[in-house]
């Protein structure tokens, strides 16, 4: 999918702005029509590299403040307009009241509140904006906020989880290339200096590590080069939908981390679809919403053609079954949900039997991480020690 900028006005007049993603500027076009607005301009957004300080995302953790607070006032028997009105006073988050505060004067100008959010795109993420959309529907705002607080909170959970897992390996990491830059700084110079006045040959291993020192800075200048190509790449892969398939599939065929990967796509899609189903959307808005918030964009794409088959008739362990590359285990639990037509029951089940998966992952590949880092810091380490008194046992052996 690609993303497209437009300008359009509502009935009462009021000119709204926005981003959408979608396969084309007719899908746009159609998408807006449908929410009653009058399309002026459409035009696919281009890449730009650049550094935005004023459209930041809103941070997940402050969105579940946000949202636990909105499902309290909401649930007390206060109106949208008055919550709103309420959460934009926080001096605490100065930018997230002042985002809540542009989505209420939209909201006063009537607009619906899904729409409101819509017109932030870098603020509000796609299933908090479903969300809402299914509540608006239903007439009923707090059963899918609850449904969205408690996967936004199992999210949430899941990446402290996975950030804590990996704060050790990458303090020994850090630790690591600041002991061993003071080395080629402050320890091999002095080595280097005395080696100069011996006047015989070094060792191949002296001689390789004396060459790297002296030529650290077109060293570092290439690395920092190969980095930035790097990024850029990255940033020009992400620019389109077949890059970012690209990417995903290569993330996937990681040896060690592509599990992991796979099992954190069919937990989000499994998760998401759950609480979308259990706030009151039916099964194709929610297999819609599991597909844009999905971060495995090829597994995104393959969910486009479940899409098509669900629009069709066809049931969703079917399409699964045919289209992705979703565990058949999971497919046949689906399955077994719909034929007892207790399908978000199921899909609950299945994500716990993910989450639990994802638990044991971690645990399991931090607990190689260490070892390893550990193992290669004392290989480095040993390899420059050896290095740099080789040229002195061979000096004992001649003076012996």
């Amino acid at each position: 999918m690609a993303e497209y900028l437009f300008e359009a006005y509502t009935r009462e007049g009021l000119k709204v702005k926005g981003i959408e993603a979608a396969e084309s500027g007719r899908d746009v076009e159609a998408l807006l029509a449908s929410r009653g607005l009058l399309v002026r301009s459409i035009a696919q957004k281009k890449a730009v590299f650049r550094l935005s300080l004023t459209q930041r995302q809103i941070r997940r953790s402050d969105l579940l403040i946000l949202v636990g607070e909105l499902l309290s006032l909401l649930e007390s028997g206060m109106g949208v307009p008055e919550s709103l009105s309420i959460l934009a006073d926080d001096p605490s988050n100065r930018a997230l009241g002042e985002k809540i505060q542009q989505v209420l004067q939209q909201v006063k100008s009537g607009l619906a509140f899904s729409a409101a959010c819509e017109q932030h795109p870098n603020s509000f993420e796609p299933f908090f904006i479903s969300a809402l959309k299914t509540g608006e529907q239903s007439g009923d705002l707090t059963q899918p906020l609850k449904a969205y607080y408690m996967h936004l909170e199992r999210t949430l959970e899941l990446r402290r989880k996975l950030s804590q897992a990996l704060t050790y390996p990458i303090f020994l990491l850090l630790t690591f290339s600041i002991i061993l830059v003071m080395m080629f700084v402050f320890v091999v110079p002095n080595f280097t200096s005395m080696y100069a006045d011996i006047g015989t040959a070094l060792p191949p291993l002296t001689a390789w590590l004396l060459a790297t020192v002296d030529n650290l800075p077109l060293l570092g200048i290439v690395a920092a080069s190969i980095t930035l190509l790097g990024l850029l790449l990255l940033r020009h892969l992400n620019s389109d939908s077949t890059g970012r398939r690209l990417l995903s599939r290569v993330k996937q065929g990681l040896p060690i981390t592509g599990g992991l990967y796979r099992l954190f796509t069919y937990w989000q899609f499994t998760q998401s679809l759950a609480s979308m189903l259990r706030g009151g959307g039916n099964l194709l808005f929610a297999v819609r919403t599991a597909q844009e918030i999905s971060e495995n964009k090829l597994f995104a794409h393959q969910l486009q053609k479940v899409i098509e088959r669900i629009r069709n008739g066809e049931s969703l362990s079917a399409s699964l079954r045919a289209e992705t590359d979703y565990p058949a285990k999971s497919i046949k639990m689906i399955s077994v949900g719909e034929e007892a037509s207790n399908l978000q029951i199921m899909l609950d089940s299945i994500a716990n039997y993910y989450t639990r998966q994802l638990d044991d992952r971690i645990k399991r590949i931090t607990s190689l991480i260490e070892p390893a880092i550990m193992l290669f810091i004392g290989l480095v380490v040993g390899v420059v020690i050896v290095a740099l008194y080789l040229p002195v046992f061979g000096m004992v052996n001649v003076i012996g």
